[in-house]
């Protein structure tokens, strides 16, 4: 395979990933309302904690079948860091979506674009582009935006300040799936202990907040194992191999160009998927629709990010060589 066609996988592959992020949106909402539905009252983060427990080590039982090899030292780390960022990252998304709507919490969770050109920055040790200072100062007014930021009172709601904070730690992710000394890593293995990071991690968590009957209200609704399962194949085990494969091609500034994808495809998903979750889950969830603010504050979330687009980025082009060489052997 040659480079440029390598990248042209990646790109094709990244998309999907994309897909089946922003479909986890709307599911995550609908996971929430049926938690309330099925347990009354139950503590959101007690929610948040189990939802993670199944989701993630649902994926690497899943995974496991399939991938057989043990992660090397190398790997291991990866996936820790991965797995320590991710972690922290959905527990805030997670709960914040009980705050707020899934079309917002996704354009929100794109402020990691102002996060990466500094990261990167930071590790090539060279100033930011005047471009790249200027797409930040975009997407921090397209995030107020979508935040429902009051300058008078320099306030946040919950939901908008927790999705923005895990939208760091996402940043913290991704750069820990690019760095130059993870090349040569194989993604099953660092996507296994990424997944039990995650799910063990969260695991004394939801122990500790869980009521007397919260666990086995929870655990006897078939409504919400079939959410969780939805969640594990298709917005967990599929995108995180996806990511932790293929975006080692492509350069951190185009990685933020095409996860710009998620918002946009997590925004029409929900002008339509809740309609179809309700009578599955028992709930009631509204189909969104596109107001003035969102479409305002995605458009300059979304204009920033294709600012960003770095051709001239060949650092990672270079972190990019060992895996694309090893694939045209």
């Amino acid at each position: 395979m040659t480079r440029a066609a390598g990248i042209r996988v990646a790109v094709f592959a990244l998309l999907l990933a994309c897909l089946g992020e922003a479909l986890g949106f709307p599911l995550m909402k609908a996971f929430a309302l049926c938690s309330d539905r099925v347990a009354p009252g139950v503590s959101g983060w007690f929610m948040t904690a189990f939802l993670l427990v199944g989701r993630f080590l649902g994926a690497a039982l899943v995974l496991c079948c399939f991938e057989r090899k043990l992660p090397t030292k190398s790997e291991l780390a990866q996936g820790l860091w991965i797995g320590a960022f991710a972690g922290a990252g959905h527990i805030l998304q997670t709960d914040g979506l009980s705050w707020t709507n899934a079309s917002t919490s996704a354009f929100l969770t794109q402020g990691y674009v102002v996060v990466l050109p500094l990261l990167a920055a930071v590790e090539s040790r060279t100033r930011p582009e005047r471009r790249v200072l200027w797409a930040v100062v975009g997407n921090l007014i397209g995030l107020a935006v979508l935040a429902h930021f009051d300058p008078r009172t320099l306030s946040l709601g919950r939901g908008e300040a927790e999705t923005l904070l895990a939208a760091v730690l996402f940043a913290g992710q991704i750069f820990s799936i690019s760095r130059p000394r993870y090349a040569h890593n194989e993604a099953g293995p660092v996507t296994i202990v990424m997944f039990l990071t995650i799910g063990l991690g969260s695991l004394p968590l939801a122990a500790a907040l869980a009521g007397p009957q919260d666990f086995a209200q929870l655990t006897g609704s078939a409504q919400l194992w079939l959410l969780l399962g939805l969640l594990a194949v298709f917005s967990t085990l599929l995108p995180f191999i996806l990511m932790n494969r293929y975006q080692r091609h492509v350069s951190y500034s185009e990685a933020g160009v095409i996860y710009g994808a998620e918002p946009v495809l997590a925004s029409l998903l929900a002008l339509f998927l809740p309609a179809v979750l309700s009578p599955i889950a028992g709930i009631r969830y509204d189909n969104e629709n596109l107001s003035l603010r969102l479409f305002v504050g995605a458009v300059l979330v979304t204009a920033a990010a294709l600012l960003l687009r770095a051709r001239t980025d060949s650092q990672a082009r270079v972190w990019a060589e060992p895996e694309l060489n090893r694939a045209q052997d």
